[in-house]
């Protein structure tokens, strides 16, 4: 935790493209001084209190954990790394000096995509059945695994702590749905016999799609939400109507979010438990492609009583 008193001095690690974003976030924040930009993190200053990691995800984990060793708070986009052994080693590094780590997902900060959840949640449309993303475009094809995993991860957190499995179809469709007979969630890729539709890794900056809906099904309805934002919802087969949602800058969200958790020593509500989960749907489906079958693993849950913590129904505007 650094003083809450004085604007959190930042140092800002990528190629100038990556940190572009990043450099217009911080110097609009008046709690974050962009002090610092460099390519690697022996280029940057000693006198800073956090850093955002946007360098290749080759050594993304690396770059974090000099950093962390350096006792700076950071911020990388998903996923953190491909190795779990990667990520046990930022973890270490930020319990032993009680440092933060912020997961770069603005989509969950999109006040359309609070409300959305907050209706599967309180289960205004009956229990959640299904959840499906589809329309899926982007530069590197469609179903492609790395420009997904912000919305596959989107799609875990909306569905709450009902159990998921996800696969992608022949159609390039990628479903997720509750399992029939099991107890627990998974995640899986692909079907035995089938070929999988994407690839195995994501590149060095995963961007999200061009274009893309997530679909929810619940026993009384579904809802929608798109790349552009719009929430809508229809009862019991009814026509799709829009739902009030206010709006808002879900990237200056993410970004302040994080911030105040330096400063103020709390959880940031995109934290390591997202980087968790990126790096077990990447390595998932890298075993999927090489082995040519199906797998499955737990998903990892997020607890409601968290969100009440961080006042998600202030943020959706309730």
């Amino acid at each position: 935790m650094t003083s809450s008193a004085a604007p959190l001095r930042l140092g800002l690690l990528g190629s100038a493209e990556a940190r572009a974003p990043f450099e217009r976030l911080a110097a609009a924040d008046p709690h974050a001084e962009p002090a610092a930009a460099a390519e690697a993190p022996g280029e940057l200053p000693a006198a800073l209190d956090a850093a955002v990691v946007a360098t290749p995800l080759e050594r993304r984990a690396a770059d974090a954990c000099a950093l962390l060793e350096r006792g700076l708070h950071v911020l990388l986009p998903v996923p953190f790394a491909v190795e779990y052994a990667a990520f046990d080693a930022l973890m270490a590094r930020a319990n032993a000096k009680n440092l933060r780590i912020g997961a770069w997902l603005p989509l969950r900060f999109d006040a359309a995509a609070i409300r959305m959840r907050q209706i599967v949640l309180d289960h205004a449309l009956g229990l959640p059945h299904s959840a499906q993303l589809e329309r899926l475009r982007s530069s590197g094809g469609d179903g492609y695994l790395g420009h997904a995993l912000p919305l596959l991860n989107l799609a875990c957190w909306i569905m709450g702590e009902a159990p998921i499995g996800l696969g992608i179809r022949p159609d390039r469709l990628a479903r997720a749905e509750v399992p029939a007979r099991e107890a627990h969630g998974f995640l899986a890729f692909g079907h035995a016999g089938e070929p999988l539709a994407f690839t195995t890794l994501p590149g060095p900056q995963p961007e999200i799609p061009t274009g893309w809906a997530l679909r929810v099904a619940c026993a009384g309805g579904a809802l929608r939400l798109g790349a552009d934002r719009r929430l809508l919802v229809s009862t019991r087969g009814e026509a799709w109507r829009p739902e009030a949602c206010a709006l808002n800058d879900p990237a200056a969200e993410n970004f302040a979010d994080w911030i105040e958790a330096c400063r103020t020593g709390r959880e940031p509500e995109t934290n390591a438990l997202d980087g968790l989960q990126s790096i077990a749907l990447t390595a998932a489906a890298a075993q999927a492609a090489r082995e040519r079958r199906t797998v499955e693993l737990v998903r990892f849950h997020y607890e409601q009583a968290l969100d009440e913590a961080w006042e998600r129904a202030r943020r959706a505007g309730a």
